[in-house]
């Protein structure tokens, strides 16, 4: 992973997604992936690159590429989808709520931001850390990603969240 250069804590995600669901499991043929794949409830989202990490890493290592290969095509393929979902007014009074008790202003400007724009976090980090104030409360992020693409950025001024939250409840 350091060798692809990857980012430190996505490789790290992937380790622990390995240990956690291979653990001691042998894998000498795809019926093994497919029965690890069977017993998982959570986590497949991440363990699905994890282990085509691993497959690929077994390659200049000397393992037979037609076995890989063949073990590659037993790990399903990832859903990738767009997230529609709203949340309700409850759920945004909520979050207001939360925030009014956050002490940093900098999380309370990245958690209004996520909650502003539907950003994740990692994009409402690279956002803010690359933002540069000049009267505007638009910034284009132009992140894209493989299940996530963030297209803008937008900033409200953190003195309108409290009246929000008090004309609601």
């Amino acid at each position: 992973m350091r060798s692809k250069k990857l980012n430190e804590y996505y490789a790290k995600g992937m380790a622990s997604s390995l240990d956690r669901h291979l653990g001691d499991k042998h894998i000498a043929e795809a019926m093994d992936i497919v029965n690890i794949f069977a017993d998982i409830d959570g986590g497949r989202h991440e363990l699905i690159p994890a282990l085509h990490a691993l497959l690929n890493f077994a390659k200049p290592k000397g393992y037979d590429r037609a076995w890989i290969e063949t073990l590659k095509e037993a790990i399903p393929k990832r859903e990738i989808g767009v997230d529609l979902e709203i949340p309700s007014e409850d759920d945004v009074v909520r979050s207001l709520r939360i925030v009014e008790r956050v002490d940093l202003l900098k999380h309370r400007v990245a958690f209004n931001l996520a909650l502003d724009s539907g950003l994740r976090l990692t994009e409402t980090v690279k956002l803010i850390d690359g933002f540069k104030a000049d009267g505007f409360n638009v910034a284009c992020a132009g992140m894209f990603r493989k299940s996530k693409v963030a297209y803008y950025g937008f900033f409200t001024a953190l003195k309108y969240a409290s009246p929000i939250l008090s004309a609601t409840t």
